[in-house]
């Protein structure tokens, strides 16, 4: 998964202090109550800084081996293309990592898109790939004739186990034409419980106050309730 900017003091104190990203911090906590055995791996961005560093991290609070594996900065090769190559060496460190612990499953999160087709093709192990929420990027696959959309629409069709989605207004028709029929799609609710007819019935008919979770962005559909 990615370094998130939230975890970066975690990485620097040596202490697991994570802000933000809670749906990846409560899964990592969990699994480490569950399994000690799990392994957490982070990939770092090229803004992340010293993003050739690579190796266990120990993280006190945090009850599991944690692996950082950084970018090397290829700035010799022009900006796009150094970027390119140096998530491709990531994804194969990725893949030696997988031979080397043999997972009994693989969760990947929607920015290592690249790592997650590759471990699907060419492991034996099941992978479940997580988006928590849709970007742009990932709207536009569909009829995008960039490259880089090229190349993650093949990657899209690569054999998941399954693949979780974040209902959280971004997520529509996510799977439509772009994962193999037989990969199953699951579309979350973000961070509550399914709201039932129920509790539906018991809101106020005057006046009604809404918590808006989420980054203000219009893609999110806070303007839909407002």
């Amino acid at each position: 998964m990615s370094q998130y900017s939230g975890l970066a003091e975690s990485f620097a104190s040596g202490v697991w202090r994570p802000r933000g990203v809670p749906a990846i911090c409560r899964m990592l906590e969990e699994a480490a109550r569950r399994d000690t055995r799990s392994v957490a791996c982070f990939l770092a961005g090229s803004s992340v800084g010293s993003t050739s560093r690579r190796g266990v991290v120990d993280l006190d609070g945090l009850t599991m081996t944690t692996m950082l594996v950084g970018r090397m900065p290829l700035r010799w090769l022009g900006r796009r293309i150094g970027e390119q190559v140096g998530r491709l060496l990531q994804a194969i460190t990725v893949l030696r990592l997988i031979r080397r612990f043999k997972p009994d499953v693989i969760y990947v999160d929607r920015g290592n898109l690249l790592v997650a087709g590759l471990a699907a093709r060419l492991t034996k192990r099941p992978v479940v790939y997580r988006f928590m929420g849709v970007s742009p990027h990932f709207r536009a696959l569909r009829t995008g004739r960039k490259p880089i959309h090229i190349l993650d629409r093949m990657l899209m069709r690569s054999p998941f186990s399954a693949v979780i989605s974040t209902q959280d207004g971004t997520d529509a028709g996510i799977g439509s034409g772009l994962l193999e029929e037989n990969v199953p799609l699951h579309s979350w609710l973000n961070g509550v419980d399914e709201i039932s007819a129920e509790d539906g019935r018991r809101a106020p008919d005057d006046i009604l106050d809404v918590i808006f979770v989420g980054r203000l962005e219009p893609m999110k559909g806070r303007h839909d309730v407002c």
